[in-house]
């Protein structure tokens, strides 16, 4: 922000002291461990982590290659030996067959999932294809807890397998395995199904799908018990919230997909129901960014439920700017909790949480405790209404949201005041496309004034051409009688990563 600093003293507020809204971390943690489970691997990003639980101890595996759908993705584990993680191997990849020209012909893998049945080998469920709209199911298994694994083999036709999440066993032995599909029309349809098999992994059949993949755009469930053969599957939607469903009869019908009370950014969560009873999710507390496909994904956050529906806070694991996401929980013999995650695409993240020692908080109007700040929910709620009137120009709305003394100083020295600002966004002259908050903070120097600061991603179009420039930015609001009014901006262009 130092090259901003010129636009403080001009405005005024150069010898303003103030401090920011932070979210902070509990003191007392119920973390007893955090690890990188590799430091560096022979693939430069991963994602997609999944750990398990086998006779023979933890078994975490992920997907890493050069980068999401290159061909070069394999699925890659590691085993917790003498309480050190081994070396990373790659136990399955997407090579199908080798020309008569020595050309390897190969597709990426995709969501590996580990599940250990009461009786019979480790389970590796995968997926293999171009993309999740024409990948399939595969099953590998090992017998001596991940350190040797059998031929992959397909799975039939029309079955892929528990899609991010882990299946659970029900007491008759049948594996139910929560999973969900993704067409290739425009708009996708995502719609949750489950597939069922009697005799780990030899033969299945289908139950769903239960949602039209339209009202609700939902995938990823993962599976609750509740008693009683009541199962509840929970997941992500594209509607800003966990969706939730019911089963009454161990799976075999569900009921109508709903949004539950958790926010959601589009991205995968996973959940899982404790030994006492209890039910823990890991999740990013945090919507959809408008004019987005995805929203941010941090922070990374564990919520703990009586009952499935109702949902308290317990911890933040992450809250940096990055990527924290695609969790994955189970719980121990020793009933300590375990979760893996992607971090930064880079490495692997670990934690061991002891259960018995979480502390949990009400939600305050949806938004996680500590953040409950009143102005702070009112500006960020006038933030996101003018961001959605710069993506989809709305007279009224930009009327309502730009203060009449307005300050629009752009990255490239253009300045526009309100009346400017509105005829080049209505007649087409600049055009935001996408509009990706990396770091938010609001600080409060004076009564009735907000000072909002922090990264942004944009996607812009102008007479020039598109452009997708990251800018540091200043941004001050107002309280007027009206509401908040938004009345100055200052934005400077970051340097391109390498």
């Amino acid at each position: 922000m130092k090259t901003c600093s010129p636009f403080l003293a001009a405005l005024g507020l150069s010898a303003l002291v103030f401090a920011p809204i932070h979210v902070g971390k509990a003191e007392d943690t119920p973390i007893l461990k955090s690890e990188f489970i590799y430091e560096s691997g022979p693939y430069p990003q991963i994602h997609a982590t999944t750990i398990e639980e086998s006779p023979h101890g933890l078994v975490a595996a992920w997907f890493g290659g050069t980068h999401e759908k290159s061909p070069d993705v394999g699925i890659w584990v590691s085993r917790l030996v003498d309480g050190k993680w081994t070396p990373s191997a790659e136990v399955a990849n997407g090579v199908q067959y080798t020309d008569d020209k020595g050309k390897v012909h190969r597709h990426p893998t995709w969501n590996p999932v580990l599940f250990q049945p009461r009786k019979g080998p480790l389970m590796l469920f995968y997926k293999v294809g171009p993309d999740p709209q024409t990948w399939w199911g595969m099953l590998t298994t090992s017998n001596d807890g991940g350190t040797t694994w059998s031929t992959p083999q397909r799975l039939p036709e029309g079955i892929l397998g528990p899609i991010k999440n882990r299946p659970v066993e029900l007491a008759n032995g049948d594996i139910l395995c929560p999973t969900s599909n993704e067409t290739d029309e425009n708009p996708s349809k995502w719609s949750v199904h489950f597939e069922v098999t009697s005799d780990q992994g030899r033969t299945w059949r289908k139950v769903g799908p239960v949602n039209d993949g339209v009202a609700i755009q939902a995938i990823q469930p993962s599976l609750l018990k509740l008693g009683n053969n009541k199962w509840l599957a929970v997941g992500r939607s594209r509607q800003d919230n966990v969706f939730q469903t019911l089963s009454e009869d161990d799976g075999k019908t569900w009921g109508k997909i709903k949004l539950g009370q958790l926010p959601n950014n589009n991205s995968g969560t996973d959940a899982t129901t404790l030994r006492d009873g209890r039910h823990v999710i890991v999740y990013n507390h945090i919507g959809g960014v408008p004019g987005k496909w995805g929203g941010k994904r941090t922070p990374l956050n564990v919520a703990v439920s009586e009952d499935g529906y109702d949902w308290k806070a317990a911890l933040i694991l992450e809250d940096e700017p990055g990527e924290y996401s695609y969790p994955s929980i189970m719980q121990s013999r020793d009933g300590l909790l375990h979760i893996t995650y992607t971090w930064k695409r880079q490495r692997v993240k670990h934690v061991v949480i002891d259960p018995a020692k979480l502390k949990l908080q009400a939600f305050q109007n949806g938004r996680w405790p500590g953040t409950e700040n009143p102005m702070l929910t009112e500006l960020l709620e006038a933030d996101k209404a003018r961001v959605t009137a710069f993506l989809k120009p709305d007279p009224k709305a930009l009327n309502k949201w730009l203060a009449s003394n307005l300050h629009y100083a752009h990255s490239t020295g253009v300045l526009d005041s309100k009346e400017s600002l509105i005829k080049s966004l209505l007649d087409g002259d600049t055009r935001y496309i996408e509009y990706n908050y990396l770091d938010q903070k609001f600080e409060f120097p004076a009564p009735g004034m907000a000072l909002m600061m922090g990264k942004v991603q944009l996607k812009v179009s102008t007479p020039k051409g598109e452009a997708a420039p990251v800018l540091s930015y200043l941004g001050i609001w107002i309280k007027e009688k009206e509401g908040w009014k938004f009345t100055a901006w200052q934005s400077c262009k970051l340097p391109e990563q390498p």
